[in-house]
């Protein structure tokens, strides 16, 4: 999983990543971010199972804080989190 604050401010960004049904969370940390950086976080997933993926980033901007929630079916191929005006989930192909 490799996060991406294509902002032009710092950030601090809490994420959680919990297989669906689980009961605890596999991922739930947070990071100071410098602007057009990125950060890779070792993934503590099972491949191939299906995860719920929860991204919120606060900074001194009016919209703060942001949140964004979405699934991660199959996680196989890493995910990456594009922190920008919103947040965008891609999964790399490939």
């Amino acid at each position: 999983m490799i996060l991406h604050n294509e902002a032009e401010v710092s950030r601090t960004v809490e994420m959680t990543v919990t297989q669906r049904g689980g009961e605890s969370s596999n991922i739930d940390t947070s990071l100071d971010m410098n602007p057009h950086s990125r950060q890779k976080i070792n993934n503590e997933v099972i491949m191939d199972s299906d995860y719920d993926v929860e991204v919120t980033y606060t900074d001194d901007t009016g919209e703060s804080p942001y949140s964004e929630s979405q699934e991660w079916n199959d996680a196989g191929q890493p995910l990456h989190i594009l922190l920008n005006d919103q947040i965008v989930f891609a999964v790399q192909i490939g």
